[in-house]
């Protein structure tokens, strides 16, 4: 498709196709346009522009939709084709999707990252005397034993 003038041909196709997901260098090649002239319409009509927006929004409401039901497991319709007495029977039944531990991992993760993140980092402070010697690091802990319990001499 090549659209050299901006129309409502040329909006309700970049609408479209941001709301399929497609990047906005894809949607110029489609279009047969250059980037820098889809960036220029979006500059120049107020309306393309908030179109896009609310795609985008919408796209973005969808996958979370979607990666919720993966997480947590959902029911689905499915069409069943079977044969029965040289007859092809189809019937829709709905079949339940179990939730997929990878997605509700990460969704976990995202929702609240300090609770479910993989590694946490902890920080210990001490105030651990300096010493010059073995001699001097033995007598440090011999005079307190709470720096190395276990120590014996």
């Amino acid at each position: 498709m090549k659209v050299d003038t901006y129309g409502t041909i040329a909006q309700n196709a970049v609408i479209d196709m941001r709301e399929q997901g497609r990047s906005y260098s894809d949607i110029a090649v489609t279009l047969g346009i250059s980037l820098r002239l889809l960036r220029s319409w979006f500059e120049k009509y107020d309306g393309l522009r908030e179109a896009v927006a609310a795609a985008d929004k919408f796209v973005e409401e969808s996958a979370e939709h979607a990666l919720i039901q993966l997480a947590l497991g959902y029911y689905g319709k499915e069409t069943k084709v079977f044969m029965y007495k040289g007859d092809i029977i189809e019937k829709e039944v709905t079949k339940w999707y179990p939730p997929n531990p990878k997605a509700l991992e990460f969704l976990l993760k995202n929702i609240n990252p300090t609770k479910w993140q993989d590694k946490r980092e902890i920080t210990l402070s001490a105030a651990l005397p300096t010493v010059n010697s073995f001699q001097e690091a033995k007598s440090v802990i011999a005079s307190d034993p709470t720096l190395l319990p276990a120590a014996k001499e």
